[in-house]
């Protein structure tokens, strides 16, 4: 969690103080648990590790895109 404050923080100043990105990243991070138990062969996997970077990947393509869009 202390990790994430990061990382939110990041993408909020990063979008030029947009909430959308940091609100995506949040809810890509929710949905993981879903994944989890609709998938629970992917438990103990390294699909937390791959979730988790393209959780990355994603908030910061948003971030570029929202940052871009503000000028």
């Amino acid at each position: 969690a202390f990790v994430l404050s990061f990382i939110f923080t990041w993408l909020f100043n990063g979008s030029g103080g947009s909430l959308l990105p940091v609100l995506l990243f949040h809810t890509l991070q929710n949905s993981e648990e879903v994944f989890e138990q609709i998938f629970p062969g992917l438990v103990g996997t390294d699909w937390e590790l791959i979730s988790t970077l393209a959780l990355l990947v994603v908030g910061i393509v948003v971030g570029v895109i929202v940052r871009r869009q503000k000028g």
